[in-house]
C-alpha cells in the first residue's frame, strides 16, 4: 500500500508538475476529470441540456446541474478545510472530501438531524457503551446502488462483484454494454459540440505515433464500471472496511505466545498431552469391548476416556479471545491507514476533534509542537484540535492563536527542497509560510459543519447563475440544494464557466496559467479560459 499511494501522491495535476506552463490552449496532459472541471464548463452542461430529449436523458442532465452546482458552492469549503485548492494540494484534498463525505452522510441518514453543541453532536458520533452513533457510510452506506442505471450485479456470498473483479484483472469485459447507450451518446456528442478534438487530453501515443484520446464512445460507460467497482470497497460494508467491535474479554492476561509472534505448543492451547493419551486409550478400549459383545465394559470405558482432563476450556476461550483480538486489531489498523491514506471514508468515531491536531488524526511527537521548527515553518497554533469537516477559523496566526489560513492557497508541505514535488505531509494543514501569490479570497464562514451548505444558507446575492466579470464576483453564493433548485428552474444559458474546483479563490470563472509562467515562479500569472 505504501508502495501504490506514493506513487499516487507524486502524479499531481499537469500545471503542478511542469516547470513552464505549456500554452493554455495546450490541455493534453490533463487528467479526464480535471479538464471536464477546469474548462468551459457551462458550454459542456448548457450542450447536454440542448440535447437531452428523453426522461432518461433528462435525469442525467439535472444530475450534472446538480453537481456543478454543489461544485462551485461546497468546494471552496473543502479548500478551506485544506488550506489550498485541489491543484496545490491534491491528496489532501481527497482526504478531506472523504471526512466531510462522511459527516454529511451521517448527517443526513438520520431519522431526527442532530445538534451540534460546538464540536459535540446528540447524538454522539459514536458510542461505546452501546456501540451505536451515526450512521457509517463505510459500512452500508451502499453508493454503488445509488446509481446501478446499468443493473450490475452485487455479489455472490462470501465473494465480491464482478465489477471488482473486472478492475482489479483490468479488463472491463462486457460489463459496459449494460449501460444506458442514450446516455453515453448524450455524454459524447456533448463534448465534442463543446471541445474542438484538438483541444481534449490524450492518453499517449501509439507505436506509430497515433494519439490514443482520452475520450471516447466508451468512456463514461467504462467510468460506470470503475464507479461501481471503488464505491462497493469504499461503501458497501464487507471486507476491512467494516470497523469490527470485538466484545467482552475473559479477564485473562494475554498468552505470551501471542505477543512473541510465535504460534503455540498443545499445552500453551490449553491441551493436556499425557491425559490425551489416556483417553485415546481409553476410547480404543471402548471400542474394542464393545466390538467384542461386552457393551457394560465399552459404556464404563468410553465414560472413563470422557471424564479425562484432555482440555483446558477457560484456556482454549482466552486463547481464541486473544487471537480474535489481535486479527480485529489488524483489520483496523489497514482501516485507519487507508482512512488516513485517503483511500477510504471513516467510521464515525473518526469524525471528532478530540483526536485531531491541525486537521490531522494522527497524534504528533512532542517535538513537533515546538517552534520555530525550520525557518521556513510558521510557529504552530496551541490548539487542541480542528475536525477535518468543519471551516477553520478566522483569526491572527500565532503560537497562542486559534489556527486560521492567514493567507490563501497555501504552498505544498514537502519533504523536499525541490520544486515541485508531492503532498508528502497531506495529512497536516499546510504550515508553511509561503502562499501562492497572488493570494485569493477565503469568504468562507468560520467554525461552519457541512450540512450549512447543502441546504442551510438559502440562495445569496443571485446566486451561481449571475455572470459576473472575470476572475470573480466575490460573492457568496448560498447552499448547494437552492443554487441547484434555481440552476434546474432557469437552465444554464445564464451560467458562466466556472472551475469548479474553486481554484484561485470563490467562484473564480475558468482560468489558464499564462505561457511561461508556474505557481513555482510567483506571482502566478492567471487569464480568462479562451
Amino acid at each position: 500500500m505504501e508502495v501504490v499511494l506514493g506513487s499516487i501522491l507524486t502524479l499531481g495535476p499537469w500545471m503542478e508538475m511542469n516547470q513552464t506552463t505549456p500554452a493554455p490552449t495546450e490541455n493534453i496532459a490533463d487528467r479526464r476529470f480535471e479538464f471536464l472541471r477546469w474548462h468551459k464548463t457551462s458550454e459542456f452542461v448548457q450542450s447536454l441540456t440542448a440535447n437531452a430529449t428523453s426522461d432518461n436523458q433528462k435525469a442525467y442532465v439535472f444530475g450534472w446541474q446538480c453537481h456543478m452546482a454543489s461544485s462551485i458552492t461546497a468546494e471552496p469549503f473543502i479548500n478551506n478545510i485544506t488550506g489550498g485548492p485541489y491543484r496545490t494540494h491534491w491528496w489532501r484534498n481527497r482526504l478531506v472530501g472523504n471526512f466531510v463525505d462522511s459527516w454529511t452522510f451521517g448527517f443526513f441518514e438520520q431519522p431526527v438531524a442532530p445538534t451540534m453543541n460546538g464540536d459535540t453532536p446528540t447524538p454522539a458520533y459514536f458510542d461505546p457503551t452501546t456501540s451505536t452513533g451515526w450512521p457509517a457510510l463505510c459500512d452500508g452506506g451502499n453508493l454503488q446502488d445509488k446509481f446501478n442505471v446499468g443493473n450490475l450485479s452485487g455479489p455472490a456470498p462470501d465473494d465480491v462483484p464482478a465489477s471488482v473483479k473486472a478492475m482489479a484483472n483490468g479488463d472491463l469485459g462486457t460489463l459496459p454494454n449494460s449501460f444506458p447507450a442514450e446516455i453515453s451518446k448524450l455524454f459524447s456528442k456533448a463534448l465534442n459540440d463543446t471541445y474542438p478534438a484538438a483541444t481534449q487530453p490524450v492518453l499517449g501515443v501509439t507505436s506509430t505515433f497515433q494519439t490514443i484520446p482520452a475520450f471516447d464512445d466508451t468512456t463514461l460507460a467504462n467510468a460506470y464500471v470503475g464507479a461501481s467497482a471503488v464505491y462497493w470497497f469504499m461503501t458497501s460494508g464487507h471486507g476491512a472496511l467494516v470497523n469490527s467491535v470485538l466484545g467482552p474479554g475473559t479477564g485473562m492476561p494475554e498468552p505470551t505466545w501471542i505477543t512473541q509472534g510465535s504460534t503455540p505448543s498443545p499445552a500453551q492451547a490449553g491441551v493436556n498431552i499425557g491425559a490425551a493419551i489416556c483417553a485415546a486409550i481409553l476410547a480404543a478400549l471402548a471400542a474394542l469391548f464393545t466390538l467384542g459383545g461386552a457393551l457394560p465394559l465399552g459404556l464404563l470405558a468410553l465414560e472413563a476416556a470422557l471424564s479425562v482432563p484432555v482440555i483446558d476450556w477457560g484456556t482454549v476461550e482466552n486463547e481464541l479471545f486473544w487471537l480474535r483480538k489481535t486479527l480485529i486489531d489488524e483489520e483496523n489498523l489497514m482501516q485507519k491507514i487507508l482512512v488516513m491514506g485517503g483511500l477510504a471514508y471513516p467510521p464515525p468515531v473518526m469524525l471528532g476533534a478530540q483526536v485531531n491536531f491541525m486537521g490531522n488524526n494522527v497524534t504528533l511527537p512532542a517535538t513537533d509542537l515546538t517552534p520555530p521548527l525550520n525557518p521556513s515553518i510558521s510557529p504552530v497554533p496551541n490548539i487542541t484540535g480542528i475536525p477535518l469537516c468543519k471551516s477553520n477559523e478566522l483569526t491572527t496566526e500565532g503560537i497562542n492563536a486559534t489556527f486560521i489560513p492567514a493567507s490563501y492557497p497555501r504552498w505544498l508541505d514537502t519533504k523536499s527542497t525541490v520544486a515541485p514535488s508531492a503532498d508528502l505531509n497531506f495529512a497536516v494543514f499546510p504550515l508553511t509560510i509561503k502562499t501562492e501569490t497572488k493570494a485569493t479570497d477565503n469568504p468562507i464562514p468560520p467554525n461552519t459543519y457541512p450540512q450549512t451548505f447543502v441546504n442551510g444558507f438559502g440562495l445569496k446575492n443571485g446566486g451561481i447563475v449571475s455572470a459576473e466579470p472575470y476572475p470573480t464576483s466575490n460573492l457568496f453564493f448560498g447552499d448547494a440544494v437552492s443554487n441547484a433548485v434555481q440552476l434546474i428552474a432557469d437552465g444554464p444559458s445564464k451560467l458562466p464557466d466556472y472551475n469548479l474546483d474553486g481554484d484561485r479563490g470563490y467562484g473564480w470563472l475558468a482560468w489558464d496559467a499564462v505561457a511561461g509562467s508556474n505557481p513555482f515562479n510567483v506571482p502566478v500569472q492567471d487569464m480568462q479560459e479562451v
